[in-house]
């Protein structure tokens, strides 16, 4: 299923991320050096991404690449199976007391 992704929530997610990776530059937990490199892929998740599906799998490209990002990764993962589990319920005609 190919949902549109929430802009307020992207936007919101990728906020976050940006306090993240500045919290782990200020304590020496993040290679200055990527500042650069990581500040683009936000920018890019923020922009391109249009479904849930492709938002997840730019967040997994970044986790990938930068472990920092793991934790936020596990939530959006979570997040998404849930949505898919509420889109498919009521696909198929049934109600949260059918379920």
């Amino acid at each position: 299923m190919s949902t549109t992704i929430d802009e307020a929530y992207k936007t919101k997610l990728c906020a976050e991320l940006t306090v993240l990776v500045a919290k782990a530059i200020k304590a020496g937990e993040f290679p200055a050096d990527q500042l650069s490199p990581v500040c683009t892929a936000l920018i890019d998740l923020l922009e391109t991404p249009k479904t849930q599906e492709a938002f997840l799998s730019g967040m997994t490209d970044l986790a990938d690449r930068w472990p920092i990002f793991s934790p936020t990764l596990a939530q959006v993962q979570t997040q998404h199976t849930a949505v898919e589990g509420v889109e498919k319920m009521f696909s198929r005609g049934s109600t949260p007391t059918d379920a």
